[in-house]
């Protein structure tokens, strides 16, 4: 299954959460990412994303992340699918 397709099959309905069963929880994984701050130095952590979003982290990739300053294993990614797309060309299909 290409990448394409992973992103096609990760972003239809059953996998966001809106179902009819209250106890469903969309599939997430964790990813270790490099923090670069603009006002500290650079630390490594593990941040939980969704299983669509995950999939395209990999290392050279830029997103945008939210971090707690007292808890480096705090991070959150904050870019959405477009937004992550566009910061990387790279991870368009060349065609």
């Amino acid at each position: 299954m290409g990448k394409s397709s992973r992103i096609r099959e990760f972003s239809r309905m059953k996998y966001q959460g809106d179902t009819h069963d209250r106890h469903f929880k969309p599939p997430t994984i964790g990813v270790a990412v490099r923090v670069q701050p603009v006002d500290r130095p650079p630390f490594d952590a593990k941040m939980e994303t969704g299983a669509e979003t995950g999939i395209l982290l990999k290392p050279g990739v830029s997103v945008q992340v939210e971090f707690d300053a007292a808890d480096n294993d705090d991070v959150r990614l904050i870019d959405d699918l477009p937004a992550i797309l566009a910061r990387n060309p790279q991870l368009m299909k060349q065609g």
